[in-house]
């Protein structure tokens, strides 16, 4: 995973806050600022689906408040808006050139290796993990679907919002509608994130097996590799994911599944 961190006015960031502080900058180097104009100065294509900013009402409404810094709130001449928290490796490239090329604003970036396990004791702790488990099914896959967008992004992030299951432990399950969430199992280990010295931070992998009434028969089962640091003692920021499929047809590709609308409408009205 992309582990590269950022420093700005003398700051270290991980990605998320790192858009939090150059928009925040941004907006008291230019008072007044309406809400169209900040929108002007951060395209909503530099994030994807969600858009840089979202007001205050939507991110709260729409997103329920897991896509933004709604504790950090912007108040502007016209509006109130939250900045989104939605970063990866793939969109925080075109930010960071946007904002040192079109705002002037200067942000090094830096890379820093964990210190409590290396790669090595980490993939060997991981191989462990999996053998000892017979759980092989879920790494099958190693075509990364978080990037997707569509009805793809939407229906993990309706996911995430029916069954939260960054915070399922190992043998929890969750009824959500009509679906069954089972999470089969969970590794962890602590990091250093740098920008989050104060926060408990880990990367980890969680295995989710989901069962769709309509379809008993049929399981899904999910990998979700993460980083992520506990901000506070109820809100666990993602701050690097990867998402891996596998239905039982054999597909990585939801799309492919052949009832994959079906389990879409379901998970979307659990939500």
């Amino acid at each position: 995973m992309d582990k590269s961190t950022y420093i700005f006015n003398g700051n270290t960031y991980g990605k998320g806050r790192l858009v939090l502080a150059v928009v925040e900058q941004y907006v008291s180097d230019n008072h007044g600022l309406a809400k169209k104009e900040l929108e002007e100065s951060f395209p909503s294509a530099l994030q994807g689906s969600i858009g840089v900013i979202s007001s205050i009402e939507e991110a709260e409404g729409k997103y329920k408040g897991k896509r933004h810094f709604v504790k950090n709130a912007i108040k502007l001449s016209n509006a109130t808006v939250a900045v989104c928290n939605q970063w990866g490796s793939k969109n925080i490239d075109k930010f960071v050139q946007h904002a040192a090329g079109e705002l002037g604003y200067n942000i090094d970036i830096e890379f820093e290796a964990d210190k409590n396990l290396n790669e090595e004791e980490w993939m060997s702790d991981l191989q462990g993990f999996r053998d000892d488990k017979g759980v092989e099914d879920y790494y099958k896959s190693e075509r990364d679907l978080y990037p997707e967008e569509g009805e793809i992004e939407w229906f993990f992030d309706n996911l995430k919002d029916a069954t939260d299951w960054s915070k399922m432990k190992k043998g929890e399950t969750k009824e959500v509608g009509t679906i069954s969430a089972d999470c089969v199992d969970r590794i962890e280990n602590s990091i250093e994130i740098r920008g989050h010295e104060d926060d408990d931070c880990v990367k980890g992998e969680i295995l989710l097996r989901l069962i769709y009434d309509e379809w008993p028969d049929d399981t899904i089962k999910l990998r979700f590799k993460y980083e992520a640091a506990w901000v506070e003692d109820d809100v666990f920021e993602i701050i690097e994911l990867s998402i891996f499929y596998l239905d039982h047809e054999g597909h990585d590709f939801p799309y492919d599944y052949s009832v994959f609308q079906d389990l879409y409408a379901a998970v979307k009205a659990a939500a």
